[in-house]
């Protein structure tokens, strides 16, 4: 890839990043422009795989993952509908930290010298079951170059009773178990088969620039 278009993959990946750090009221160690500089370098080179911007408790247990995967082919969305764009936060509850793992493709990194940061080998991180949800908005900006996924721990899942559900207009809304949380939209694209009004479910909440939505809805007995 020419240095111009890897420079615009690496700075739509870098502006999410900080996004997602300031909305979790973190910092990133790196500075912008030396993490946009190194992952230009790297994709230049073909060379960088994943970009995980991963939130952790106080036993270093994952709750929360970003996953940003270089070279996704062809992404699929489930519903050209999909209401969930851009930026998408999970409540988090305090304390937590964040932590910035990539991984490569294994290829000799020649280019090392041209790299102003020092990266070493990622960390093996495993997940104690949760929820992955697709982000097909993330491969529509890089023309199915890069995909992006989000990973919640269960714990992180909410429950609450649905409200309404159309099935003309493919989308309702689930009333939360907290007292005083305001109503969650649903789109059909977050659950399997038709929901139903008065039907308990669990969901993990994303917080959108259009609102909070359910993702990851299961039907409970």
């Amino acid at each position: 890839m020419n240095e111009h278009a890897a420079k615009l993959m690496a700075e739509k990946i870098v502006r999410e990043l900080f996004r997602l750090s300031q909305a979790y009221g973190q910092a990133l160690p790196p500075s912008f422009d030396n993490l946009l500089h190194d992952f230009t370098v790297m994709i230049r080179y073909d060379d960088l795989a994943t970009v995980r911007l991963i939130f952790h408790d106080g036993q270093r247990r994952t709750l929360l993952e970003y996953v940003y995967r270089l070279q996704a082919g062809t992404v699929v969305s489930n519903s050209p509908h999909d209401p969930v764009g851009g930026l998408a936060v999970v409540p988090l509850a305090e304390p937590f930290s964040m932590s910035l793992v990539i991984s490569y493709n294994g290829k000799e990194r020649t280019y090392a010298p041209q790299l102003r940061l020092r990266w070493g080998a990622a960390p093996i991180y495993t997940h104690n079951g949760g929820d992955q949800c697709n982000n097909p908005h993330f491969g529509k900006k890089t023309g199915g170059r890069a995909g992006s996924d989000i990973y919640a721990d269960h714990n992180l899942r909410r429950r609450g009773r649905v409200k309404c559900f159309s099935p003309e207009k493919q989308y309702g809304f689930i009333i939360p178990d907290e007292r005083g949380a305001p109503e969650v939209f649903v789109h059909a694209s977050a659950t399997t088969g038709r929901l139903q009004a008065g039907e308990r479910v669990s969901y993990l909440p994303l917080v959108t620039p259009r609102g909070i939505q359910a993702r990851a809805v299961i039907r409970e007995e």
